[in-house]
């Protein structure tokens, strides 16, 4: 599946990126510039599987400087079993290569319900900043509306690996967009390594006890937040 997404609001870019992603958790994540790459790399690249034969998810960025010409032309040799999100943070006209002749693209300019992911992004905030009756009140309202328990945990999880980004300097910082980087960055503040480790280690056993039926979602989310809200002097 082919997306492409745009315009000036980064953030509602960001959660579209991630709700895209939730759609194929077992998907490689691979996160390219178009500046710094070229059409035919970039087709390698979306045509190579990983050991299993598991096609990637790739994010393309473009920025002005970029001609999209040459990346539109090569959109036929992508296998189609590869996900690509091609994104521009600026509006783009209806002459724009990828506007006029969308191919299988599916276009999306502010598109998805976002209501949800906007939410969860709001519930993940209130509680990595220590706001216990804010990150509750959200907790409610997700699962009120009838929002997967194990996809709020996710969430959780997509937070703490990025403030493991920053405080780690990992490799996949270079990567990240602004938006979860400096929210990733006023977290990391918070958090000692060794706080980090435990958090992940937690986690891990979380979220084995709820796959072998021993805890409930509900009470693993109530759980979570406590470990996290504990971390933040709440």
């Amino acid at each position: 599946m082919l997306f492409l997404l745009y315009g000036k609001n980064d953030s509602l870019i960001e959660r579209t990126v991630v709700e895209i992603s939730r759609k194929y958790p077992n998907t490689e994540r691979i996160h390219l510039n178009a500046k710094d790459i070229t059409p035919n790399k970039f087709a390698d690249i979306a045509n190579t599987f990983d050991l299993l034969q598991q096609a990637p998810l790739i994010t393309l960025r473009f920025d002005r400087t970029v001609t999209a010409d040459p990346f539109y032309d090569v959109v036929s040799q992508i296998s189609p079993q590869t996900h690509v999100i091609f994104i521009f943070p600026f509006d783009l006209s209806p002459s724009h290569v990828f506007i006029k002749n969308p191919k299988s693209v599916k276009i999306i300019s502010g598109g998805l319900s976002l209501k949800t992911v906007a939410d969860v992004f709001k519930f993940t905030d209130y509680l990595f900043s220590g706001r216990r009756t804010d990150a509750y009140k959200e907790l409610y309202g997700l699962l009120s509306e009838g929002n997967d328990g194990f996809y709020i945990l996710s969430m959780c999880l997509y937070s703490l690996r990025n403030i493991f980004n920053v405080a780690f300097s990992s490799p996949e910082l270079a990567g990240m967009k602004d938006f979860p980087k400096r929210k990733a960055m006023k977290y990391a503040k918070v958090f000692t390594r060794d706080d980090i480790i435990g958090l992940f280690s937690y986690f891990y056993d979380i979220d084995k006890r709820c796959k072998i039926g021993l805890l409930d979602i509900h009470t693993a989310l109530c759980l979570v937040c406590e470990k996290i809200l504990a971390y933040t002097k709440s």
